[in-house]
């Protein structure tokens, strides 16, 4: 049989925070009832003091008056001329009448016993001159004494001479103080008001902290978890004028605002679906249309190359041949907008960059070998890590930036086809040319479709590059420095790289 292991003290301590941490109540409520049981004490503490202060003034006060009435009395039984044996009794009997009197002795003038009186003289120790008369001093077990003294005066001056002030002292002894009771009886009933006042004030406190935070925070809390729920047309706002009430004011205007950005979201996302749809349509159609007259267009180049070659030495001859022309652009136009509507879906591989620039270059060099206008240089980092791409593609993507270059420096120039790794994980490609750059209105429609600043040109070569590339995981960007001239920037990512985020997804 196991016997249940009991839960460590630190963990329950833990699990007290915790419950304290995640209510309001008790972060409230429990500061509030231990200030009013600190507060509670430190009363009941000072009522005790003053008690006990009270209670030694009266004491000390009765002390006293005890003290001088012995002395009256046995003032008057020595000048009413009676022996000395006269006055003791009277000290006797006035000690049996007051039961805080414990013991009355008569001191000499020095402070030593009077003849008649055994024992020591009570003064706990003190000389009589530094004793205070009418004070009351501690003579020990918790018993008080007072001194008084018998003053030489003309009465007693016949008998005694009148060298001393003082004759002796009556030295009275009182019983320890019995208020021990009282006390007790005063803690008692200050208990007795303070335990029911502390469980009111807790009462009343819950039923505010519930009436003026708890159930107005409840019901904000409540519709908030409906409005993340989906829910809109809600509102949190009960009139509150506090803190609270702002909260929900502030919340019901932020359901507003959220209800006026989903109306507007909403409303432009319609929209875009009717463009998208109306675009696709058109899409469908362009790239059909594009289908059906490729064909004849084929067609009719061939009757005009033959037409061509049979009246080139006649004056239609130039004719024929700017027909020809313009067919041969239109052809390209129908390719390019199928090559758009219907985007052919990249085959990644590993690809050498080297190699697609050597073929894209090879290809300027061909169209550019009867002017030979521009000067190609190239540019490759040693040991450039291979990337990721559809050779095809790329060398489509880099013949296209090449040739907008050439098409760009009508007076000759040069183009630089630079590539290097600024990272392990990327690989950068710049076609930089000499041009006049890219006029500033037309850089921020560069890659839109059917965008062109070029006479012949049909808008869709940049767009359909810039898709490519996106479509590789990569990015086609361009900048014009301020010396002239235009960089197209193209960023791939390495085949090494590419390859170790498959591994470390598996």
């Amino acid at each position: 049989m196991s016997v249940p292991l009991r839960k460590p003290l630190k963990w329950r301590l833990f699990q007290i925070w915790a419950f304290l941490d995640g209510s309001v109540r008790a972060r409230i409520l429990i500061p509030t009832i231990a200030l009013f049981a600190l507060t509670l004490v430190a009363v009941g503490f000072t009522a005790l003091e003053l008690y006990d202060l009270k209670l030694q003034e009266a004491r000390s006060r009765s002390m006293l008056s005890s003290v001088q009435v012995l002395v009256s009395g046995y003032a008057s039984a020595k000048l009413g001329g009676g022996p000395k044996p006269q006055a003791e009794p009277m000290l006797k009997l006035a000690l049996d009448q007051n039961p805080d009197v414990e013991a009355v002795r008569l001191l000499r003038a020095d402070g030593g016993l009077a003849s008649g009186h055994s024992g020591d003289s009570d003064l706990g120790g003190r000389a009589i001159a530094s004793i205070e008369p009418g004070i009351p001093f501690q003579v020990g077990d918790g018993r008080e004494a007072i001194v008084w003294p018998l003053l030489n005066g003309p009465s007693c001056s016949g008998c005694h001479g009148k060298d001393a002030s003082v004759l002796g002292w009556i030295h009275v002894r009182f019983a320890p103080a019995a208020h021990e009771a009282e006390r007790r009886h005063l803690v008692g009933s200050l208990l007795r008001a303070g335990a029911p006042g502390l469980l009111l004030l807790v009462l009343i406190a819950l039923w505010l902290l519930n009436r003026e935070a708890v159930a107005p925070l409840k019901r904000l809390i409540s519709v908030m978890k409906r409005a993340e729920a989906g829910e809109t047309e809600l509102s949190a706002d009960e009139g509150l004028p506090d803190e609270l009430g702002e909260a929900a004011r502030s919340f019901d205007r932020m359901l507003t605002a959220l209800r006026a950005t989903q109306a507007e979201l909403e409303a432009v996302y319609g929209d875009h679906m009717i463009r998208a749809n109306r675009f696709a349509g058109v899409g469908e159609l362009a790239a059909h249309m594009a289908h059906e007259i490729r064909n004849p267009l084929a067609g009719l180049s061939g009757v005009l190359e033959l037409l061509g070659e049979d009246l080139a030495d006649t004056p239609k001859g130039p004719l024929i041949g700017e027909m020809r022309h313009q067919v041969d652009r239109l052809t390209r136009t129908m390719e390019s907008l199928l090559s758009y509507a219907r985007p052919t879906k990249p085959q990644l591989q590993r690809t050498f960059v080297g190699t697609a620039i050597d073929r894209a270059l090879f290809l300027v060099a061909q169209n550019q070998r009867r002017s030979n206008r521009i000067e190609l240089h190239k540019d490759l980092e040693a040991d450039l890590p291979a990337v990721l791409a559809d050779p095809p593609l790329l060398e489509q993507v880099l013949l296209n930036l090449c040739l907008n270059a050439v098409q760009a420096m009508t007076e000759g120039g040069q183009l630089t086809v630079r590539a290097y790794s600024p990272r392990e994980d990327r690989v950068i490609i710049e076609v930089t040319d000499s041009g006049p750059g890219i006029p500033l209105p037309a850089r921020g429609s560069l890659f839109k479709p059917f965008f062109t600043t070029k006479r012949n040109g049909n808008g869709l070569g940049l767009a359909i590059s810039a898709r490519i590339m996106k479509e590789h995981g990569g990015e086609l960007s361009f900048e014009c420095p301020d010396s002239g001239g235009c960089v197209f920037r193209i960023s791939l990512r390495t085949f090494a790289s590419d390859t170790l985020a498959e591994e470390a997804a598996a």
